[in-house]
């Protein structure tokens, strides 16, 4: 290891201090290791003992007039390769200490080449050594880009070391890229504050910022870390912990990043730098540079331990302007030198504010697209299930004729017609007897503010709806008072026992409001059906669990439902619901006016009548809207709120609001709305669980129908190491909503819960079979479309495409390109194909 000249050496003693600026604020040399040759000498007549005696004493003067300051260590490395293997066991030997001191070990890292120096960490022994369940992960900065974009410091991390380590997914504290700058840089604070308060992460006794146990970062050629750069004010901030830029000089602009005061407080920084061209930067940071203004990198004074890890490149002109003589340690694998640096300005009060915001996945964000037909269709839709025929599938006692079977394979050849779709969805999500839950859907309402609805519900078809003021944020007993008023009658489950194979939709559905006029007849099932062409599949899909034994234990608890004993040991507090609040009013206002063309009777709204409902549910900035979208968005706010005090355990993330604008564009009264929302999120809620393990588990669903289908492609997007599928990971959370339109999003869905309410009712091998389907219905529709998609484009990402980045930004172009009907059919022919082998 490297050795400190001590103030006793007689090379030391003889020597009188230099004298230095009180300003400088700069790192500055104080000796070389003397263990080991050297390795690099751009003089080698000049390396006698006088010689470097000299060069010593010289160094060391420029020390000894610098007291009171701890230590930095700078590490120098013949390669980048050697030096990727110091920092790894640096790294791991901080985890062993940090896990056994506190059970907890919290790193934060940049992005850039810091990424590509961690990758010792993934193999052999560190690995396996590691204990990766404790670890935390959190980002010095990052782009407030979607997790997908390939700017994001969360997919370059993902893609080089978090993929290929098992570590909870709970403890990556990835940013909330769906908000603005400046949302997600308070977002991301309080997630910090509740860290802290949750004992995960330490804090300073000095400052009273977070004391992270080590911060792993890079430093970019023009001398910043993390998004503070050099002569921008926010390099000044003193109170807040985590900030925001809309102007950074380097793209892209907007950004959140710590504070020196978070990042000065850490317990242990490793600064990795690489490359030749951060050898001006270095030299400036390290020698004995004159210039008054400092560079963030040369203000990073952490209250622990610093140590500079360089290759030769980095310190190339820093060695030449030192006498060009490194000493090297250990045989020459590697050098270090001891450095003093002056702290940050210190005396500094810190004042700290409380903002409510909460750390979330899932990032949505809508782009108006255009019905471009697709170059590779081959079939046209069939016709959708269309009103007379819909009346037709029921008995005069109001139960859907034949289980429901013919109804459910209409559904899914050809979707609803947008004109029944409101008396249609509810027996596609599975509510059963929503009138007997429309009392308690009002309770739930009242608690987020909204008082007597209508005996009808809450919105009526004419736009009106007792939205009233006041928007009281529940305490932790109204909150479990209303989940607990969920008597186990009106809470039973929506759906007959699925394992029961002569279950039918007929049970599920006998208690509907719908009242049908069977005899109101002019379209039968036959008139556009070519099913009896198919050959006899009898068998339902195996569900997700099957596909791989590892995940059945997950699997077992995504697919249940939150039960009434969840709600008693998982309540909603107050904290967790006014969070939730203040995102949903921010992501309300954000929902596009796509829908509008597709509900005009929604569009008609007065100024007065709209702007009264936004007062009544608290919202602000939406002066900028029109009355449609002010209504639109006073809606989604009360039936939101709702569902946070219905499933607290996962309350509200970014992404819910796109689900269930659609559905409130069909269902015009809100207590229809909500429950509809409630069965969609029976399945979908999976998606937003903070731990993102069911996003993990449907992408390696995704992969595996990749690598079943087309092993050619699999073994490309190995070589790319992209065959954990990461680049599809928007298409899953928010369920294709950004690559189809709006009219073509609803198809999908429609189909997608048509099998979903297939397999709920338990129509089993028997049933299916009797019809002669093509592809029995499955769970998981929507991840053998999004796999479909992939394949599609097989060609062009195997001929074209040699990086991760590449295939992402093909993915991106596929919003406005695809046939739903065409993703739709061959999406069935991989389950045909494939459901056996899964």
């Amino acid at each position: 290891m490297a050795v400190s000249l001590a103030s006793s050496s007689p090379i030391l003693s003889s020597i009188s201090p230099t004298r230095f600026s009180p300003i400088r604020r700069s790192i500055l040399l104080t000796s070389f290791s003397v263990a080991g040759k050297p390795l690099f000498c751009s003089h080698p007549h000049r390396t006698s003992s006088n010689s470097w005696r000299s060069q010593c004493r010289t160094k060391a003067s420029m020390a000894e007039s610098v007291t009171g300051k701890s230590k930095a260590e700078v590490k120098l490395y013949d390669s980048e390769e050697e030096l990727a293997t110091a920092l790894a066991k640096y790294t791991a030997d901080l985890s062993e200490k940090f896990c056994k001191e506190r059970d907890a070990f919290t790193v934060v890292v940049s992005g850039g080449s810091l990424i590509k120096s961690l990758r010792k960490l993934v193999e052999p022994p560190y690995i396996n050594s590691i204990d990766w369940s404790k670890w935390h992960i959190f980002w010095v900065d990052e782009r407030v880009v979607p997790k997908d974009h390939p700017d994001s410091n969360y997919l370059l991390a993902y893609n080089g070391f978090l993929s290929k380590i098992p570590i909870p997914a709970g403890h990556v504290y990835a940013i909330n890229d769906a908000l603005s700058a400046e949302a997600a840089a308070d977002d991301y604070e309080t997630c910090l504050r509740h860290l802290v308060k949750s004992k995960i992460v330490d804090i300073s006794k000095e400052s009273g910022f977070p004391k992270f146990d080590v911060m792993l970062l890079g430093m970019g050629p023009d001398g910043h870390i993390a998004s503070l750069f050099p002569g921008h004010p926010l390099v000044h901030e003193k109170e807040k912990w985590v900030t925001f830029i809309k102007d950074s000089p380097k793209p892209p602009p907007n950004r959140i990043t710590f504070t020196f005061p978070v990042i000065n407080s850490s317990a242990n920084i490793a600064l990795a730098i690489v490359g030749a061209g951060k050898a001006d930067v270095v030299q400036k940071s390290l020698g004995d540079d004159k210039s008054s203004d400092l560079l963030p990198v040369q203000m990073v004074s952490p209250e622990g331990e610093l140590v500079w890890y360089l290759d030769m490149d980095a310190a190339s002109k820093l060695i030449s302007k030192l006498g060009g003589v490194f000493v090297g340690v250990n045989g020459g694998n590697g050098g270090a030198f001891w450095m003093d640096r002056q702290p940050s300005n210190a005396g500094i009060a810190f004042a700290v504010t409380a903002l409510a915001g909460l750390a979330l996945a899932a990032a949505v964000f809508y782009t108006t697209r255009g019905h471009l037909k697709s170059p590779w269709s081959r079939r046209k839709r069939k016709r959708a299930l269309a009103p007379q025929q819909w009346r037709s599938f029921f008995t005069p006692e109001g139960k859907l004729r034949d289980g429901g079977i013919k109804f459910l394979k209409k559904v899914r050849s050809g979707g609803v017609d947008p004109s029944i779709r409101a008396e249609v969805w509810p027996f596609l999500l599975g509510v059963r007897e929503y009138e007997s839950y429309r009392r308690e859907c009002r309770r739930l309402l009242k608690r987020n503010g909204t008082s007597k609805m209508r005996e009808t519900g809450g919105m009526g078809s004419d736009g009106e709806g007792n939205i009233t003021e006041g928007m009281d944020s529940p305490d932790y007993d109204d909150v479990v008072t209303a989940r607990e008023s969920l008597s186990s009658e009106d809470r039973s489950t929506y759906v007959e026992d699925s394992d029961n194979p002569g279950g039918t939709m007929s049970d599920e559905f006998s208690s509907s409001k719908r009242v049908t006029e069977p005899n109101d007849v002019s379209d039968s099932e036959s008139s556009d059906s070519d099913s009896s062409a198919d050959p006899d599949i009898s068998q339902t899909v195996p569900s997700a669990e099957s596909m791989d034994e590892n995940t059945a234990e997950v699997n077992s608890k995504e697919d249940s439902s939150p039960s009434k004993a969840e709600v008693q040991s998982r309540p909603c507090n107050a904290e967790d619901f006014a969070t939730w609040q203040r995102i949903i009013r921010l992501d309300a206002v954000r929902a596009n006016a796509e829908w509008i063309a597709y509900s005009p009777s929604q569009a008609v709204v007065s100024e007065s009548r709209a702007h009264r409902f936004a007062e009544a549910v608290g919202l602000k900035d939406y002066e900028h809207l029109e009355p449609p979208r002010i209504l639109h968005a006073a809606r989604l706010v009360s039936i939101l709120e709702a569902y946070a005090l219905y499933d607290p355990e996962i309350g509200y993330c970014q992404g819910m609001s796109d689900l269930l604008s659609p559905i409130i564009s069909v269902m015009t009264e809100d207590h229809e709305a909500f429950w509809c929302f409630v069965g969609f999120m029976t399945k979908a809620r999976h998606n937003f669980r903070l731990d993102e393990v069911g996003i993990r588990r449907q992408l390696n669903i995704i992969s595996k129908i990749i690598k079943q289908k087309d092993s050619h492609l699999y073994r490309h997007l190995e070589k790319l190491q992209a065959e954990d599928c990461f680049f599809v990971y928007r298409m899953v959370v928010v369920l294709f909503r950004r690559e189809l339109s709006f009219e073509q999003t609803l198809c999908l869905w429609e189909v997608m819960w048509a099998d979903q309410a297939a397999i709920r009712a338990g129509i089993g091998k028997s049933a299916w079979s009797r019809i002669r389907l093509r592809a029995p219905p499955t769970d998981d529709l929507l991840l053998y479309a999004i796999a479909a998609s992939v394949l599609q484009r097989r060609k062009q990402i195997i001929e074209k495409y040699s990086s991760m980045d590449e295939i992402l930004r093909e993915c991106q172009s596929m919003a406005g390109q695809l046939d739903v009907w065409k993703l739709l059919d061959d999406a069935h022919d991989l389950v045909v194909t494939l459901h056996d082998k899964m």
